[in-house]
């Protein structure tokens, strides 16, 4: 009888990684019917598409599509997004397909992966800024339940 091996890759531990799936799991909890993702990045491990006054979070892109800032971020296209974002200060020019999978406003905290949290992470982090300050600052600003406002 023949046996098959499925090998998964080892999600990364570091306290960025481990503190965005937490974040994921909290707004997972908070957005009617939010599809939580399990596979190769592990449980909570693909983020969640979510934005608030404080953070903005979006899964790995895989549409390709010419004016998605996450995919194909150029020109008058990205022009969009640059524009709905400049007004906080915190985010700057950025190659095509750059657009963070994770961003903290007020701070200019970002990160993108590839495909699944802690895969490739390329981390922003501003002189002074926590990851764990900018943690409790995105959990804090969460509905406490799902269609409730925080206050």
């Amino acid at each position: 009888m023949s046996e098959i091996a499925v090998i998964f890759p080892e999600a990364d531990a570091d306290e960025i990684s481990e503190g965005l799936r937490t974040l994921t799991e909290a707004a997972c909890k908070v957005l009617p019917d939010e599809d939580w993702g399990f596979g190769l990045g592990g449980e909570n491990g693909y983020g969640v598409n979510y934005e608030n006054d404080v953070f903005a979070m979006h899964r790995f892109c895989w549409c390709s599509g010419y004016d998605c800032p996450w995919c194909s971020y150029s020109g008058e296209d990205g022009a969009h997004f640059q524009e709905r974002h400049r007004a906080h200060g915190a985010l700057p020019d950025l190659d095509c397909g750059q657009a963070p999978n994770f961003w903290h406003k007020s701070t200019g905290f970002r990160v993108i992966w590839y495909k699944w949290i802690g895969r490739d992470n390329a981390v922003h982090c501003p002189d002074g800024v926590t990851f764990a300050g900018v943690l409790a600052d995105c959990l804090a600003s969460l509905p406490a339940q799902k269609g409730e406002d925080r206050i």
